[in-house]
């Protein structure tokens, strides 16, 4: 599937290279190019994978404090929230999700109320775009970004062949300018994670 990666030293079990001259397809029949797995699994954890200066990963606190009743951040926050007039608020009752988080059961601290609020409202602006556009292929963005980029030199590369993702991402799963941009800041926020 992803050409220039290497499966044992990318934790992956079996990977294809494709032939050029066979022209790889997907179950579906689309055409599979070299590094749209890497993009999609960083995109799927994109919204909620971002890494904190206080050292707290927030996806998986959200995970474990919320995740059994609410499932994944992402998900959710498209789901259940929206953004009127630049404030996060719950879809049906229109309550700020900062105040609601505020008197949530769940023991969060200002720290987590924070945090949720901000990774929600970028998880909603992104609109999902990774795992509509990525997940098919790349599966979830944290995964992605985990085997296959790293960042380097003030920029997002892909791991072996050093390919900046922003400019590969160009050419890449016929992404529009503004999906290149929410796909790249996911991705850089997934690799931030590690």
């Amino acid at each position: 599937m992803i050409g220039d990666l290497r499966p044992r030293e990318a934790g992956i079990r079996s990977v294809t290279k494709p032939d050029p001259s066979a022209g790889s397809r997907s179950p579906s029949g689309r055409r599979i190019r070299p590094l749209a797995g890497l993009v999609l699994i960083l995109l799927a954890g994109a919204p909620s994978a971002a890494a904190q200066s206080d050292g707290v990963d927030y996806h998986r606190r959200f995970e474990s404090l919320c995740g059994p009743c609410h499932g994944h951040s992402g998900p959710f926050a498209r789901h259940s929230l929206e953004i009127v007039n630049g404030t996060l608020v719950g879809r049906t009752t229109g309550v700020p999700v900062q105040r609601f988080l505020r008197r949530h059961p769940g023991g969060l601290t200002q720290a987590d109320i924070a945090r949720f609020r901000d990774v929600m409202h970028r998880q909603v602006e992104a609109g999902g775009v990774f795992q509509d556009r990525c997940a098919i292929c790349h599966g979830r963005a944290v995964e992605l970004a985990a085997a296959n980029l790293v960042f380097a030199n003030g920029d997002l590369l892909i791991r072996y062949s050093r390919v900046p993702v922003r400019g590969y991402l160009a050419n890449h799963g016929r992404l529009e300018p503004r999906e290149i941009e929410i796909v790249h800041q996911a991705l850089l926020e997934a690799v931030a994670r590690r």
